[in-house]
């Protein structure tokens, strides 16, 4: 139970097996204002119920871990300047619960803040950067930390990656700029994410695959150069109340398997095929959406024996169709109100199947129903009204089904 002020000291070039600051079985002190570098191990390590405070110091270059938390570690770590370790700037594993507030995270060679089977540890407004691996890296059934108000950027991999059964609150954060994913959850993890920015990624913005789940709620998730949400080999997250938002490419994929549920978004304003696509076997549940403003494709497209329910949302305003169903999918589009596009309300084509039923589609520029080019699709109980060209119009060889539709316009065959 030693109780040292540890302040101002260089600590540098220890050996392996030889951390720079070792504090254990319940070892507590100061430590703050120090320079420590240099060493084989950890530049300091708490572990066996070590609780340290460990505030203002200035850790690295050249140590293989800034921080290492093991075994039941605790402490406060806080203010420190931790830079250029060879493998991340914090580890937390086997039941550390460190307390780890207003760091600067910087440069190191793999990921910045590494928390393995962390339980509850805690991260607080930290700033996170320049990392050659990710930023935060969660892993492991027993750890559920709390990671919020902080700023995760410019990471070689994912700004943050939860995986193998993995949980906590994730909130408030900032994530940008990351080289690869903002945020990658995989392998059963399940975090609750919540009132988070994820914006102006290189590649996905929030990427949901291998098995991961999670909680993605209220979040602005803007601007990235991939899908801004991408839901994959049996990814299965419930999405809920985001705004999704001026992507460079698409909204929302759904694609090799992926499932969820989409609920109460805003999705708008993307530069894709599609605000929304669902693909190769995805089978997402979409209800209460609002998806509009697609720049240059449609508000949702269902191609390549996607499937999936499509329930309660408003799909309007869309350059291309509002909704677009080819190449064997079969989707159930029930219920929506589709609205006021540049192109047609619903396009069945290149042999489409699913079913649309009981939609309300009106003041679209071109036909409210369109099926060509073998287009299968069953087209039951919609209301096809106000639109600028035909109510129903079949072209091309579409074969498709309309049963008990009430237009306003012409069919056309």
């Amino acid at each position: 139970k030693a109780n040292p002020h540890f302040r101002k000291n260089y600590i540098k070039d220890h050996p392996a097996g030889t951390p720079g600051v070792l504090s254990h079985r319940g070892g507590a002190g100061v430590f703050e204002d120090n320079d420590v570098a240099g060493n084989a191990d950890a530049g300091i390590e708490v572990t066996t119920t070590g609780c340290p405070a460990v505030r203002r110091n200035r850790i690295g270059p050249g140590n293989k871990f800034g921080i290492l938390c093991a075994d039941g570690g605790l402490g406060t770590i806080e203010e420190n300047d931790i830079f250029g370790a060879f493998e991340c700037g914090v580890r937390a594993e086997t039941g550390a619960n460190p307390f780890l507030r207003s760091n600067v995270v910087r440069d190191c060679q793999g990921v910045g803040i590494d928390l393995n089977d962390a339980f509850t540890a805690i991260c607080e407004h930290n700033d996170v950067y320049g990392h050659g691996g990710d930023g935060f890296r969660v892993s492991g059934q027993d750890c559920a930390p709390i990671i919020r108000s902080n700023q995760v950027r410019g990471c070689a991999s994912s700004g943050m990656h939860f995986t193998l059964l993995s949980r906590g609150l994730i909130e408030r954060n900032t994530v940008f700029g990351n080289s690869q994913n903002e945020v990658r959850c995989t392998q059963g993890a399940d975090p609750r994410f919540r009132h988070n920015v994820v914006k102006e990624g290189l590649g996905q913005g929030i990427y949901v695959h291998e098995g991961g789940k999670g909680t993605f709620s209220e979040n602005d998730v803007s601007a990235h150069a991939l899908a801004c949400v991408c839901v994959e080999t049996g990814g299965c997250p419930e999405v809920c109340k985001n705004r999704i938002r001026h992507g460079q490419s698409i909204g929302v994929r759904v694609c090799d398997k992926g499932e969820g549920h989409f609920e109460g978004n805003d999705v708008f304003e993307h530069c894709g095929e599609a605000s929304v696509d669902c693909e190769t076997g995805g089978n997402p549940t979409f209800v209460k959406n609002r998806i509009f403003g697609t720049v240059t494709g449609a508000g949702l497209r269902v191609h390549d024996c996607g499937v999936g329910l499509f329930e309660n949302n408003e799909i309007y305003s869309n350059t291309g169709p509002g909704v677009e169903i080819s190449t064997e999918a079969a989707p159930v589009v029930r219920s929506n109100t589709i609205r006021d596009g540049k192109s047609c309300g619903v396009l069945s084509t290149a042999s489409g199947v699913g079913v649309v039923d009981r939609n309300t589609v009106f003041g679209n520029a071109a036909a409210g129903l369109s099926c060509t080019a073998s287009g299968q699709t069953r087209f039951i109980e919609n209301t096809v009204r106000d639109g600028l060209a035909a109510g129903c119009a079949v072209s091309d060889a579409g074969l498709g089904e309309f049963g008990v539709n009430r237009n306003r316009l012409l069919l056309f065959i």
